[in-house]
C-alpha cells in the first residue's frame, strides 16, 4: 500500500493506526500548504482539527469498514494562516491488517478552481443578460442585483457613476442597505475616501478595510472582509464612465484568476452601461426629431395659413387686371403671374393639408358620390395634354351600383397627383385608368407605360420627401409630399394603395375604397364637375412640360449679339428668362442638359444659364460634361438654383461654375451677372488670342533660330521641340515630345543627361551641360544643352525653356589644340632631357680636358723654371706631346659629336683590316687594364676581317668600346674581345 502510494502521482494519503497517523506522498503536498512539513506524521484531528466535524463521520465510516465518497465537498481550512473557502472530491476506504483494520486510504482531488470558475462564470452570465436595460439607472441596479447573488465572491460591492467633470454619485450597491450602520450612502463615501477620492485613476487595492470603514459588510462568512478593490469602467473615448468598488472574499486570496473575474465583471457592468446610454440617448434623440419633426408641422401650418392672405392679394387683382388688359404682351406677363400664383397657392394648400394631417386635424367629409363619373371627368381634363405629349389615354370607367361614400375634395386631389405623377414619368405608349366594382369596394387603377419604379425605392414610395435621385422625367418640379399626401388621403377615406412597378415597364396604381354609409346623404352627386381653379392650374402645369423649345432665337438683338443658351424645364422660367434677355442678346433656350449640350454642339455659346435641378441631366452634370469636353469646356456658366445652403455653392464652384445665382433674384441683378461674364469672357478670349499669337510668334522664332529649341512644363515633360531639333535628330513630334528626346542622346551620355536634367527640374535653376546627339545623316555630334526655368506673373515655376547648339567643329578644334599642346609639351620635355644631358656631357669634358691641359701646363712650367738634363727634358717633351695628343683627340671627339647633332659628320670609307685596328685598341689599353689589375683577352681572326670603312672613326669606336669596359671591370676582372664575321 505504501509503495503505490508514494510512487503515485495522484494526490493521496493514509490514516494510520489508533491515532490516525497521516502519511502522504508528494503530489499531496499542496493541501496541507503551510502545514507541510509539520502536518507528515502526526494524528490527524490535530491536522485538520478545524474541519474535523465535517470529515471526521466519514473518517469514522470507513474505519468501520464501510467506504464513503464526496464529490466538491466544500471545506473551510486553515493552511495558510487564514481560513480558506476550498473543495475536494475523494474517497475513503479501509485498510486491513491481522487484526481487521489498520487504517484508511484517501485518494482525493482538489475541485476549488473548477467550482470557482463555475460560479464565476454563471455571475458574469447573468451580468450580460443586464445589457438589455433601458435605462443606465436600470443597468446598474440589475448588475448589482446579479453581484448580490453571488455573496461569496462579491460580499459587497457599489457601481458610482462618474460626470464629465469628475463628480461621483452612487449608482447602485450589493450588500448594503439604506440607513443602519450599513448605510449605502455613509460606507460609498468612506470607501472612496479610503482609496485616496480619485476616481479618475486607475485600478487600486486596500487590505486594511475595517481601520477605513466605520462599518463593513459581512457577506456570508463570518469574517468580515479585510480588502476591497477599486476598478474604473473606461469608453472607448478613454474617459472613466464609471467605478466599481468590490469587496473581497475573506475566505479566498485576491490571486490572479480572482482579479481577472473582477476585472471582467467591471468590464461587464460598463458594458451595460453603454448600451443603456446609447438607448437614453437615441431615445432623446428620437423625442428631439419628433419634437421638432412636431415643430415644423406647426410651422407650415402657420406659415401656410399666413401665406394665404397675400396670394388672395396677388390673384385677385391680378384676376382684374387679365380681364381688363389691352396688349397680347402685358396679358401674357399677366397669364405668367397668374400661373405661378395659382402654383403657389396649390403649393401652400398641400404644405397647409399635411400640417393637418400630422397634427391630427384633418378628417374626411364623407358624402355619397358617383366615383366612376367623378374620376372620368378629371381624367378626361388630361386628354389634351396626353394628345400633345403623344399618349394614348385610356379610360374604363364602369357604371356602379351604388354611390361610395367618399371625400370628394381628396378624391380629387388623389386622381390628379396620379395623372400627373403617370404624364410626368411616361414618353411614349400610353396611361390607361380603369374604375371596377366590386362586392365590398370599388377599386380606381392608372397605369402607365412609362420608366417604372426601382424595387429599392419601392418601400419608400408613400414616405415624405423620397425622391428617386437621377430619374427621367419631363420636369424636376414637385415638392416630394405628393405620393404620401395620396397614401394619407386613401386612409383618410378608410381604402388603401397599392403599387406595382419594374423598371423600363411601367408602374400601376391601385387605390381601393370600401363601401360604407356617407355620413352626409346627398344623393347622387357629381355627375358633372365644376373644374375648380386648381384642376385647370394642374392641368395647364401639365400642357406646358410638353413645351419644348427649338432652340430658335428668342429676341430681335441686334446682329453681332453675344450667344446666351438659356436651360431650364420650367416653360415659364424658360420664356422669362429668354424675355429678360432677348432684347439684348442672341438667346436660345432648352429643356434639360441633353438638349443643351445638343444645342452647344450645333451653335456655341458665349454664356450658359442654366437650372441646377432638372430632369435627366441636372445643371451639374451639364457643368461636368462641359468642362470635361475640350471645344467647349471654358464657356462661362451661370447657374441659377433654389437651394441657398453653403454645401450647394461650395460644390458648384468645386465644379468649375463661373457664378451662382439664387431664386428668387430680380431682373437687375440677373442682367448684371450676365454681362459681367460676358465681360469677363471676352477678356478670356482675348487673352487666349494674345496667348495663342504669342505662341505663334514665339514658335516661328524659335523655328528660324539657329539653335535647336525646347521646353518643358513643370513635370519635367518636353511639349516643345523646334523644326531644327527634327531637322537635326530625325525624330518626330510623336518621337521626341514627353520624353522621347532621350532616346536620341548616346548612350554612354543618357544617365548623365537624365540625372543634370532631373536635378535641375527638382532645383528649379538654370544649367548647362554637353552630351553627343544623334544626327539624321548616321552617327553623333557633339552639342551643348542649356536651360533657364519659366515664372508665370506670380512667380511660380512652369518649367524650362532651352536651347541645344552643334559644338562638334569647336570639340575637333579643341582636340587638335589639346594634341598639339601634347607634342610641344613632348618635345620640351626631350628638349630638356637633351639639355641635361649637354650639361652634363659639357662638365665631364671640361674635366677630362682640365687632366692633360693640366699636364702640359705643369711639365711647360717645370721646363722654364728649372734647368732639366737632356733626358728628363725630353721625357717633359714627351710627357706634354702626350697630354697634347689626348687633349686633342678629345677635342676631336666633341667636333665630331657636334658635326653628328648638326648632321655635318663626313665619313671616307676605304678597306680596313679591322684585325688590326682591334690589336692596337687593345695594345693601347692594356697598360691601364694590368695597372688596374684586369685581365684582357682576345681572340681575333684576322682571315675574314676585311671590311668597308673609316679607318679613324672605327679606332675611336673599338677604341672607347675598350677604355669603358677596362673603366667599369672591377679590379681582377675580365675583358675579353672577340672578333668574328656573321653572314648577315
Amino acid at each position: 500500500m505504501l509503495g503505490i502510494l508514494l510512487n503515485s502521482r495522484c494526490p493521496m494519503f493514509v490514516f494510520w493506526g489508533p491515532e490516525l497517523l497521516q502519511i502522504y506522498n508528494d503530489a499531496y503536498r499542496p493541501v496541507p500548504g503551510a502545514k507541510h512539513p509539520w502536518a507528515l506524521g502526526r494524528p490527524a484531528q490535530q491536522i485538520w482539527s478545524e474541519v474535523w466535524a465535517d470529515i471526521g463521520p466519514l473518517v469514522a465510516r470507513a474505519l468501520n469498514g464501510d467506504p464513503t465518497w464526496a464529490e466538491n465537498l466544500m471545506l473551510v481550512v486553515n493552511r495558510n494562516e487564514f481560513p480558506e473557502e476550498v473543495y475536494f472530491t475523494f474517497s475513503y476506504s479501509p485498510i486491513p491488517d491481522e487484526e481487521g483494520i489498520g487504517g484508511m486510504f484517501c485518494a482525493c482531488t482538489e475541485t476549488t478552481a473548477q467550482v470557482l470558475a463555475e460560479r464565476r462564470l454563471r455571475t458574469l452570465s447573468e451580468l450580460a443578460v443586464c445589457a438589455t436595460a433601458r435605462s443606465v439607472g436600470e443597468a446598474c441596479a440589475r448588475s448589482a442585483e446579479a453581484l448580490e447573488r453571488n455573496a461569496a465572491d462579491v460580499p459587497f460591492a457599489l457601481i458610482y457613476l462618474v460626470t464629465e467633470n469628475g463628480a461621483t454619485s452612487v449608482a447602485a450597491s450589493a450588500g448594503l442597505s439604506a440607513g443602519g450602520p450599513l448605510d449605502e450612502g455613509r460606507v460609498a463615501h468612506e470607501l472612496l475616501t479610503a482609496f485616496g477620492d480619485a476616481p479618475g485613476g486607475g485600478a487600486a487595492v486596500i487590505h486594511d478595510l475595517p481601520a477605513r470603514v466605520s462599518a463593513i459588510p459581512p457577506g456570508p462568512w463570518s469574517e468580515t472582509p479585510t480588502s476591497a478593490l477599486l476598478l474604473p469602467v473606461v469608453n472607448p473615448l478613454g474617459r472613466t464612465t464609471a467605478l466599481c468598488v468590490f469587496g473581497i472574499s475573506s475566505r479566498r486570496p485576491l490571486d490572479a484568476d480572482y482579479r481577472t473575474w473582477l476585472e471582467l465583471v467591471s468590464t461587464q457592468v460598463g458594458a451595460s452601461i453603454a448600451s443603456a446610454q446609447a438607448f437614453e440617448d437615441q431615445r432623446k434623440q428620437a423625442q428631439a426629431l419628433a419634437e421638432l419633426d412636431r415643430a415644423k408641422t406647426t410651422f407650415f401650418s402657420n406659415i401656410s395659413h399666413e401665406f394665404r392672405t397675400p396670394l388672395t392679394l396677388i390673384l385677385g387683382p391680378l384676376e382684374d387686371a387679365l380681364s381688363a388688359a389691352a396688349g397680347e404682351e402685358d396679358r401674357q406677363r399677366l397669364m405668367l403671374m397668374h400661373r405661378n400664383a395659382l402654383r403657389l397657392q396649390k403649393l401652400v394648400n398641400t404644405l397647409l393639408e399635411f400640417a393637418r394631417i400630422e397634427a391630427g386635424r384633418l378628417s374626411a367629409n364623407l358624402v355619397a358620390t358617383d366615383l366612376s363619373e367623378l374620376t372620368l371627368d378629371l381624367v378626361s381634363a388630361f386628354r389634351a395634354a396626353c394628345d400633345k405629349a403623344g399618349l394614348r389615354l385610356s379610360i374604363h370607367c364602369d357604371p356602379l351600383r351604388a354611390p361610395v361614400a367618399v371625400d370628394r375634395e381628396m378624391w380629387e386631389k388623389i386622381v390628379l397627383n396620379l395623372m400627373s405623377n403617370a404624364l410626368k414619368y411616361t414618353f411614349d405608349g400610353e396611361i390607361a385608368v380603369r374604375v371596377q366594382d366590386s362586392d365590398d369596394a370599388v377599386v380606381m387603377s392608372v397605369t402607365d407605360t412609362g420608366i417604372g419604379i426601382g424595387v429599392e425605392h419601392l418601400p419608400h414610395l408613400f414616405e415624405r420627401f423620397h425622391r428617386a435621385e437621377g430619374a427621367r422625367a419631363r420636369t424636376h418640379e414637385g415638392s416630394g409630399i405628393g405620393l404620401a399626401l395620396v397614401h394619407e388621403f386613401v386612409r383618410l377615406n378608410g381604402g388603401g394603395i397599392d403599387v406595382q412597378s419594374a423598371p423600363g415597364r411601367g408602374t400601376t396604381f391601385s387605390v381601393s375604397v370600401p363601401r360604407r354609409p356617407p355620413v352626409f346623404d346627398v344623393g347622387h352627386t357629381a355627375a358633372t364637375l365644376a373644374r375648380s381653379a386648381e384642376v385647370a392650374a394642374v392641368v395647364d402645369q401639365a400642357m406646358r412640360w410638353m413645351e419644348q423649345p427649338a432652340g430658335e432665337p428668342a429676341g430681335l438683338a441686334a446682329p453681332g449679339s453675344a450667344r446666351i443658351l438659356v436651360v431650364d424645364d420650367n416653360s415659364d422660367m424658360r420664356a422669362y428668362l429668354c424675355r429678360l434677355l432677348g432684347g439684348q442678346y442672341d438667346v436660345r433656350a432648352a429643356s434639360d442638359g441633353e438638349a443643351a449640350l445638343d444645342e452647344v454642339r450645333h451653335h456655341a455659346p458665349d454664356l450658359i444659364v442654366s437650372d441646377l435641378m432638372m430632369p435627366g441631366l441636372d445643371g451639374f452634370g451639364l457643368l461636368q460634361r462641359l468642362r470635361a469636353g475640350n471645344e467647349n469646356r471654358g464657356v462661362p456658366f451661370l447657374l441659377l438654383t433654389a437651394k441657398a445652403d453653403e454645401g450647394a455653392r461650395v460644390q458648384a464652384l468645386s465644379l468649375g461654375v463661373d457664378d451662382y445665382l439664387t431664386k428668387p433674384f430680380s431682373a437687375r441683378e440677373l442682367r448684371a451677372r450676365v454681362e459681367a461674364l460676358l465681360r469677363l469672357a471676352q477678356m478670356r478670349r482675348e487673352a487666349t488670342d494674345a496667348l495663342r499669337d504669342a505662341e505663334a510668334r514665339f514658335r516661328q522664332m524659335a523655328d528660324d533660330a539657329p539653335m535647336m529649341v525646347w521646353v518643358t512644363d513643370e513635370n519635367g515633360v518636353c511639349t516643345f521641340l523646334s523644326k531644327s531639333w527634327y531637322e537635326f535628330t530625325g525624330q518626330t513630334a510623336e518621337s521626341g515630345l514627353a520624353f522621347g528626346w532621350v532616346s536620341a542622346i548616346h548612350p554612354d551620355d543618357r544617365v548623365k543627361v537624365r540625372e543634370t536634367f532631373f536635378s535641375a527640374n527638382r532645383s528649379r535653376g538654370p544649367y548647362r551641360f554637353e552630351y553627343r546627339l544623334q544626327h539624321a545623316e548616321g552617327g553623333y555630334r557633339w552639342v551643348l544643352g542649356a536651360a533657364a526655368p519659366r515664372l508665370d506673373a506670380g512667380s511660380e515655376f512652369r518649367g524650362y525653356i532651352g536651347s541645344v547648339i552643334d559644338i562638334t567643329e569647336r570639340k575637333e578644334t579643341e582636340d587638335r589644340r589639346q594634341h598639339l599642346l601634347e607634342a610641344e609639351r613632348q618635345a620640351r620635355v626631350r628638349a630638356e632631357g637633351i639639355n641635361a644631358a649637354t650639361d652634363g656631357f659639357l662638365a665631364t669634358l671640361s674635366h677630362e680636358l682640365r687632366a692633360p691641359l693640366n699636364t702640359i701646363v705643369g711639365w711647360s712650367e717645370l721646363l722654364v723654371e728649372k734647368s732639366l738634363e737632356p733626358v728628363e727634358a725630353r721625357d717633359a717633351v714627351s710627357i706634354i706631346a702626350r697630354a697634347a695628343e689626348t687633349q686633342s683627340a678629345m677635342i676631336e671627339d666633341l667636333l665630331d659629336m657636334s658635326r653628328i647633332v648638326s648632321g655635318r659628320v663626313e665619313l671616307t670609307p676605304e678597306p680596313v683590316h679591322l684585325d688590326a685596328i682591334v690589336r692596337q685598341s687593345v695594345q693601347a689599353i692594356r697598360p691601364a687594364a694590368e695597372t688596374k689589375g684586369v685581365r684582357v683577352v682576345e681572340s681575333i681572326d684576322a682571315q675574314q676581317s676585311l671590311i668597308q670603312g673609316d679607318p679613324q672613326r672605327l679606332r675611336q669606336i673599338v677604341g672607347n668600346i675598350l677604355v669603358n669596359a677596362v673603366k667599369f671591370t672591377p679590379a681582377g676582372g675580365l675583358v675579353s674581345i672577340r672578333l668574328r664575321r656573321r653572314d648577315e
